[in-house]
């Protein structure tokens, strides 16, 4: 009976570490389950940070759902459509909303993952086409707040997703952001200037802003639709005058397609004529276009030159301005004579007539004809003293030479 008994005591125990055995290993693969989807949670996390779903946007975790039978995860398939209208503002200051660059349309669907335990997570995911915008040259598209949600420019389209184990539906989040901003940036282009206009007869100046001319551009860089208004200034050149021996005359600056003053020049001897170009056309006041230099044209003046023979009118003769009196004398064959004005005193031969002239004359005698000569040849005069010197430096010598050989 006693052996029973401790048979019945040995079972019993073998029993109770069968159990604990059993209750152990059990813990321990709950335990491991657990961790599993952990870590696969933590991985689908990892994965959906660092990627968009495609344009379908279905992000359902995919692996909740193959495991769903045996964890218990119950999940919604079917993708609600959602819809956002986001303000694209320039730069970084967000400004009034109504004055951005624009609006565009955010469009997308939202998925809810429900677990037993621990709620739902909403994951929803957008995206917009901006390629209206990148048109125009817009460009670094960003999320004025970034911390609202996940946020991608790719090209023309965005998208903005929500975050990791996110636990408020779309509508929530849309509500409690009334407006989604997106900034961007315009890279200002510079408008280069065009090349100087031209205009017959002016040179530019400069632009101005304004039509009457007043506020001149600075240099400013052009970015934007701009007027500018071309300033001229018309070309001035010099008229310079060539009075050809007559009285000098200053030159004068006149405009581009201006006449030239035209003063009448002086001369002694001399008619003033007209002004001629260059070219030997006569300048009739022609518009000035260049440099121009103006040339005096001249008619010499002429004289009367009467000779008399006591009261009597031998010769008259025509001569121009600065004949020398001689030379009418010749012309008239009486150089032998002697010259006197009317009042009986001596005129020089050498004189130049500048007047209408009347000249009495007298035949030379003697010594008057030798006179003469030499008054009318300055150079006989030179050629004698040269003789004559010579003729002294030849007597010296020859002096000197008989001198020489009386001491010899």
């Amino acid at each position: 009976m006693k052996k029973i008994i401790l048979q019945d005591k040995k079972k019993t125990k073998v029993k109770d570490i069968i159990a604990a055995v059993l209750i152990t290993a059990l813990a321990m693969a709950v335990g491991i389950g657990a961790f599993a989807l952990v870590c696969l949670d933590n991985v689908a996390d990892a994965s959906d940070s660092r990627e968009f779903a495609p344009a379908a946007a279905n992000i359902t975790r995919t692996h909740l759902f193959a495991a769903s039978e045996d964890s218990g995860v119950s999940t919604q398939a079917d993708a609600t459509e959602i819809s956002k209208i986001c303000f694209i503002i320039l730069g970084d200051d967000p400004g009034p909303i109504l004055t951005g660059v624009g609006s565009a349309m955010f469009t997308g669907t939202e998925n809810i993952v429900t677990y037993p335990v621990g709620g739902s997570v909403y994951n929803w995911v957008m995206t917009c086409d901006v390629s209206e915008y990148v048109a125009q040259g817009y460009t670094n598209f960003r999320l004025h707040d970034s911390s609202l949600c996940a946020f991608e420019w790719e090209g023309t389209t965005l998208r903005v997703r929500s975050g990791v184990m996110n636990t408020k539906p779309f509508s929530v989040f849309s509500n409690e952001n009334p407006n989604i901003r997106v900034n961007c940036d315009l890279p200002r282009v510079e408008v280069p200037l065009p090349d100087d206009p031209m205009k017959e007869g002016h040179h530019f100046v400069g632009w101005y802003y304004d039509e009457q001319l007043t506020q001149p551009y600075d240099g400013s860089p052009v970015y934007e639709d701009t007027a500018l208004y071309a300033k001229f200034a018309i070309n001035t050149y010099t008229v310079t005058y060539d009075t050809a021996g007559g009285k000098s005359i200053d030159s004068v600056t006149v405009d581009w397609n201006t006449v030239a003053p035209t003063p009448t020049p002086s001369r002694v001897g001399y008619y003033f004529m007209e002004w001629q170009l260059p070219n030997g056309t006569t300048y009739t006041g022609q518009p000035i276009k260049e440099n121009t230099t103006l040339i005096a044209v001249w008619q010499i003046k002429t004289y009367t030159v009467t000779f008399y023979v006591g009261e009597e009118k031998y010769k008259e003769f025509t001569v121009e301005f600065g004949t020398v009196l001689v030379d009418a004398m010749e012309s008239a064959d009486i150089v032998s004579y002697k010259a006197m004005n009317s009042e009986g005193l001596r005129v020089s031969k050498r004189s130049v007539i500048t007047e209408d002239t009347q000249v009495l004359i007298t035949k030379l005698t003697g010594w008057e004809k030798y006179g003469d000569f030499v008054g009318r040849n300055p150079w006989y005069t030179w050629v004698t003293i040269g003789v004559l010197v010579v003729l002294l430096i030849l007597a010296i010598v020859g002096i000197a030479e008989l001198a020489q050989k009386r001491h010899q």
